[in-house]
């Protein structure tokens, strides 16, 4: 499966995203109102092996 992707702009971490301004385990990676076409340009869409947020994919993906 597939999921929309932010990387972290102080470490190289790979979150989640979960709308437009947060991802699921609570990283802002837009601070504004209104979405922009960098911003959208920084959301890639990766698989589950490629994310390593622990506490997005444990959000995601119960055990």
């Amino acid at each position: 499966m597939v999921y929309p992707t932010v990387l972290s702009k102080h470490s190289d971490v790979i979150h989640i995203v979960k709308d437009q301004n947060n991802t699921f385990c609570g990283y802002r990676f837009n601070t504004f109102a209104a979405l922009t076409r960098n911003d959208l340009k920084s959301i890639k869409f990766a698989t589950v092996d490629k994310i390593n947020c622990t506490t997005c994919k444990s959000l995601m993906y119960p055990t």
